[in-house]
């Protein structure tokens, strides 16, 4: 905002007409009651100045009420409530200062170049309010009246560009930023709406290059800020995107500002750094969801297994109508407590019955408690509304083996390895299936598969099983040929 001397001079060239004085009363302003408006606007504007911005509107209120018709007090306390995101009771103020737009003009001619001026900003001003508020035809209409007022007002321009941004006219856009730069030295905004520009049209590159000069004219200028680092995220530059992050969450001290940064801190490796930051959010808001997520989710990729759980059962407890606590907990509880785990899941496959990823994990506890028609029963109902749930085929598969079906068994493992052929235990099993079923060609050509795709490490165990059994399995074969040939 301008400083203080421009208005009152403003102030001082605008006669009070006789219609202004019956908006405010019968009498007059007293020349006392305007040097207390003067006092109290400065006043204002000096908190103002330093973001005082509530302390500003109570004193530009102040100045109204002495001052009724006191036109910068109005277009301040409009910029001050703008600040605020208050965006109704700026686009009021502004609309009663442009209401008085012909008699601040005067009859004249050529219209007082100050008073053009002055309200080619309130122009402007209101054009920005009625952009944030999405009314871009109308915004547009104030921004021509701005520009026709004051060709030279390098603002209308740049406002001119976020204009055409929100219409998706990157083009446009650099346009308005081409007449801006002829009317003034660039500004960190210019570089802003510069490097939003360049991203609408895909030059990422050019829009970080413009961000780097909006930091380096402010930087304070946490829009560019809040872009260069979404942008140095995509590019996995983690380090550089927290140097902004932390910046962003100093200056706008909120739960949002610190799940952006406890989330590059997890991208980075800072594990504990995101923990942290993560219980920090949970100690203010101990039932922000995403937050808690994210620390169990960290406590389990770095071991803590038993500090993940207390989280979980402790927003299971203060949650107990929430489908993704209860889930979670079931989950976490699958390998130490099936039984606990398989009421968790119940429940909330109960609270959210469209979720068939529930449902499988619940046939996924029923499967460790061995109540395997129980759960042929939830991975047959899974299959029935998705007959692709993969999950819910090899499940089925494992039940019927258990209940050595082999036949059925065979029937979903073959599934699996068709529609996952990257999936080593389906072929084990698979394999084990037609062996049982003395499809031996069949089982040999499977355990081969497995053979070839399994882990030495994690199927271990199973290897050596394949490799006992091959011998036997090929001569087998072998002798069935011998009969085939008699």
């Amino acid at each position: 905002m301008r400083r203080a001397h421009l208005a009152i001079l403003v102030l001082l060239l605008i006669p009070i007409s006789p219609g202004a004085r019956q908006r405010t009363g019968p009498r007059a302003p007293t020349p006392d009651a305007r040097a207390q408006a003067v006092a109290k606007f400065e006043a204002g504007q000096a908190a103002h100045e330093h973001g005082r911005l509530a302390e500003a509107i109570a004193l530009y209120t102040a100045a109204l009420e002495q001052l009724p018709d006191f036109p910068e007090a109005l277009y301040q306390r409009a910029g001050a409530y703008f600040a605020l995101d208050r965006w109704e009771e700026s686009e009021r103020d502004l609309r009663r200062l442009l209401e008085r737009e012909r008699e601040l003009l005067g009859e004249e001619a050529t219209p007082d170049p100050a008073a053009a001026a002055f309200l080619a900003r309130a122009h402007t001003l209101l054009a920005e309010v009625l952009l944030q508020r999405h009314r871009l035809a109308e915004a547009e209409g104030h921004l021509e009246r701005a520009r026709a007022l004051d060709p030279h007002f390098q603002r209308a321009r740049i406002v001119g560009a976020s204009l055409a941004l929100a219409r998706k006219a990157p083009a446009e856009a650099l346009a308005e930023l081409q007449r801006a730069s002829e009317l003034g030295p660039p500004t960190a905004a210019f570089y802003i709406l510069l490097g939003l520009a360049r991203e609408q049209m895909g030059d990422e590159e050019a829009a970080l290059q413009a961000y780097d000069r909006a930091i380096a004219l402010d930087p304070q200028a946490l829009a560019a800020r809040e872009r260069r680092s979404h942008l140095r995220l995509k590019r996995k530059e983690y380090a550089r995107a927290i140097e902004d992050l932390e910046v962003l969450a100093r200056a706008r001290p909120t739960t949002a500002a610190d799940a952006r940064l406890a989330e590059a801190y997890a991208l980075a490796g800072q594990i504990e750094d995101a923990i942290a930051l993560f219980q920090k959010i949970l100690a203010r808001e101990p039932t922000h969801r995403h937050a808690r997520e994210s620390v169990i989710a960290l406590l389990e990729r770095t071991g803590r297994q038993a500090e993940a759980l207390a989280h979980a059962q402790a927003w299971a407890e203060a949650s107990p109508h929430d489908p993704k606590a209860q889930a979670l907990l079931g989950e976490l509880l699958l390998g130490t407590d099936p039984e606990k785990a398989a009421r968790a899941l119940e429940q909330a496959a109960c609270l959210e019955p469209e979720n068939l990823t529930y449902r499988a994990n619940l046939g996924v506890a029923l499967l460790k408690l061995r109540r395997f028609p129980e759960a042929i029963e939830v991975f047959t109902e899974v299959l029935a509304r998705d007959p692709n749930h993969s999950s819910a085929h090899a499940g089925l598969g494992t039940a019927y083996f258990e209940l050595k079906d082999y036949a059925q068994a065979a029937r979903e493992f073959a599934w699996v390895v068709e529609r996952k052929p990257e999936t080593a235990v389906a072929y084990y099993f698979l394999a084990i299936c037609y062996d049982r079923l003395r499809e031996y060609e069949r089982a040999l050509s499977m355990y081969e598969r497995f053979l070839a795709l399994a882990d030495p490490a994690q199927h271990r165990t199973e290897i050596e099983s394949v490799q006992f059994r091959l011998p036997a399995l090929r001569r087998q074969i072998e002798d069935a040929g011998k009969r085939r040939r008699r």
